[in-house]
């Protein structure tokens, strides 16, 4: 964020200060404010604003914008403009020139991560190229200086390539340092992935790390597999590390275990606390002995918007006026 006193500068004309503005909103990805900034310090002949405004370009796919300024870019001659190059000729296609200026730029680099951005790059080059393999080096280089895009993109390609040893290592290895929200983001993909075996390693380490939500994830998984015991507390678990909505699931598998008591007691608390799908669950559960306050429910869960609340609501309404009608 730059100061009110230095936006007042940008708004008097000062380049440097447009610049700093521009920069500022493309950081915190306000991407239109931070084009509009970065061309007016580019207007003044800013060098970096000029080079910004060209990688914002690239990078939101608006190559004709960013053909304008490119060369100027090139001539420029630094790691950074490289970088850009190589980028906008990466997605223009021309994979010769991206090579070139993708190498160019970690050739010429002390920064880490423009390296790692640029080892990245280069090995979506190469995959795209069809070259999975040779693309896994560039994919490593990077993920081993800590770059989690990287790290992502060779966790898929060794998973493709059914490298099973090698992605073992380097899901042991990252495990150590990752944090929780990447490793839910390694949770996510193993899933696109269908490698439960892997999954369940990533949601046992956060569920370690003291993540609710990991803890939920594995309830279900083995309430999936018939043990609702181990199902039962790790949602316990999850609920007293504040995770209030396990109330649903856990209610219902206490009610599927024989527990009807307890289970109608946190479907109960989770209804009163709002939670539509506790209302429509409790609904559900009590059709049969309550169909009044079954009604009740499922009618406030469709209010909520759950819409298959609306036609199981809409039968007990009809039975309950049939009844009525009859007596």
């Amino acid at each position: 964020m730059v100061s009110a006193q230095r936006y007042n500068e940008a708004q008097k004309g000062n380049p440097d200060a447009m610049f700093e503005v521009g920069k500022s909103f493309q950081e915190q990805r306000f991407f239109e404010p931070a084009i509009e900034w970065l061309t007016k310090a580019s207007k003044y002949g800013h060098k970096d604003a000029i080079l910004h405004l060209c990688d914002l370009y690239v990078n939101q796919g608006r190559l004709n914008d960013a053909a304008a300024l490119i060369e100027q870019a090139i001539n420029a001659n630094t790691d950074f403009s490289m970088q850009i190059a190589g980028n906008y000729y990466f997605k223009k296609g021309d994979y010769e020139k991206a090579e070139r200026y993708l190498k160019q730029s970690i050739e010429m680099s002390s920064d880490r991560n423009l390296i790692n951005e640029s080892l990245t790059i280069l090995g979506e080059l190469i995959e795209e190229k069809g070259d999975l393999r040779k693309a896994v080096t560039w994919y490593s280089r990077a993920s081993k200086q800590g770059d989690f895009t990287a790290t992502k993109r060779y966790i898929k390609a060794l998973e493709n390539l059914d490298l099973d040893e090698e992605l073992d290592k380097v899901l042991e290895i990252q495990l150590r340092s990752l944090t929780i929200g990447e490793i839910k983001e390694l949770i996510l993909l193993f899933g696109e992935l269908r490698d439960e075996k892997r999954q369940l390693r990533c949601l046992e380490k956060a569920k370690n790390m003291g993540d609710p939500e990991s803890f939920s994830d594995l309830a279900l998984y083995h309430f999936s597999k018939g043990n609702n015991e181990k199902a039962i507390e790790l949602l316990e678990e999850a609920l007293k590390l504040g995770l209030v909505e396990v109330k649903v699931n856990l209610g219902v598998i206490h009610i599927e275990s024989g527990n009807f008591e307890r289970g109608m007691k946190l479907l109960e608390e989770a209804a009163e606390e709002g939670i539509s799908e506790a209302k429509y669950n409790l609904g559900l559960y009590l059709m049969e002995d309550s169909p009044f306050m079954a009604l009740k429910w499922l009618e406030e869960a469709y209010d909520d918007g759950l819409e298959e609340a609306k036609p199981i609501a809409t039968k007990i309404r009809e039975m309950l006026e049939q009844t009525y009608r009859k007596s």
